[in-house]
């Protein structure tokens, strides 16, 4: 064994050599760092050469998504110019309603019937932010516009008679004239003969006591009733001013019966005046059927030699009105 001369066992002179040489081959500490750092230069640029050739891929594949794009829209547009009723011919006209292309009236025509299209622009319908534009804030607005009007016509169609706003004993008494057809028309508030009238419904006698409006134009006079029956005779409630009023005598000097008594229609142009005879013998109910009232009768007693002087209503057995024309130009 002592022969044997081991595997690690070298000679000085080679031991020597090989160290020398692992000495030269391994780098030196700053020699290493700077290695290192070119390292990771070259990984952030082939990083960066890397994200150079995908923003470059992202970019021509975003330029052939658009001109795809592009042909996409011209190739809609051609069609979109074209007449989707005929095909053949260009189109000239766009329904409103369902933007359908047209090149002429009975292409026109024909969609409506084929799309049960009424070719008017649905201004509430609903339509999406990136779509709207100068057009449709005008249709809106003109849309806003249209209901103002409605509105403010309506206002001004609107009756005088407010059922709701006016008090519960004129609503009352507007029920019961609908009930026996008389057409009683309630005024504005502060108005005179608003204010004036004290007509009125009694529940308990089921009647309506009616403010009356007397006028007797040869003496220039004018009396009221706060409160006759419907169902008193209106010769009863003339007797009574006869004999009461003393600003009556060329009156008095004829036969209550011998006098007349018309009352105006109402509702009816000025340059038609005319007047509905009242006969003295009957009451308020049957006088008063089927007439406009404006809050209360008002009811005038003509001597007979006025009787010519104003035009009397007749009305017929089929509802059909007559004019007695002695003289349009009533007083």
């Amino acid at each position: 064994m002592d022969g044997e001369v081991g595997t690690n066992a070298l000679h000085p002179s080679l031991t020597g050599a090989c160290e020398e040489e692992e000495e030269e081959s391994r780098p030196l500490a700053s020699e290493q760092r700077v290695l290192a750092e070119g390292g990771v230069e070259i990984v952030v640029d082939a990083l960066a050469a890397d994200v150079a050739c995908y923003s470059d891929g992202i970019t021509n594949t975003q330029s052939s998504l658009k001109r795809r794009r592009f042909a996409e829209d011209s190739a809609a547009a051609a069609e979109f110019q074209r007449c989707g009723g005929c095909t053949d011919q260009p189109a000239k006209y766009t329904c409103p309603r369902c933007n359908f292309r047209s090149c002429s009236l009975s292409c026109c025509k024909r969609h409506k019937v084929d799309l049960d299209c009424s070719g008017q622009r649905n201004p509430v319908a609903f339509t999406p932010l990136q779509n709207m534009d100068d057009q449709t804030l005008s249709s809106d607005l003109h849309f806003l516009e249209g209901g103002m009007r409605t509105v403010d016509v309506a206002k001004r169609l609107r009756p005088a008679s407010n059922r709701f706003n006016a008090p519960k004993k004129i609503s009352i008494l507007e029920e019961h004239c609908g009930k026996r057809n008389i057409r009683l028309h309630v005024l504005s508030r502060g108005m005179s003969r608003r204010t004036a009238n004290t007509s009125y419904y009694s529940l308990e006698t089921d009647e309506i006591q009616w403010k009356i409006e007397w006028q007797f134009p040869a003496s220039n006079a004018t009396h009221f009733d706060s409160r006759i029956s419907e169902k008193e005779p209106l010769l009863q409630a003339l007797k009574r001013h006869l004999q009461e009023c003393a600003d009556l005598s060329l009156y008095k000097a004829h036969s209550p019966e011998d006098l007349s008594i018309v009352m105006r229609k109402e509702r009816v142009p000025a340059n038609k005046v005319s007047y509905f005879e009242m006969s003295s013998s009957k009451t308020l109910k049957e006088l008063l059927h089927d007439k406009d009232i404006i809050e209360f009768p008002t009811l005038l007693v003509l001597l007979p030699e006025e009787r010519s002087k104003y035009p009397v209503v007749y009305v017929g057995e089929q509802g059909e009105e007559s004019v007695d024309l002695f003289n349009l130009s009533a007083p």
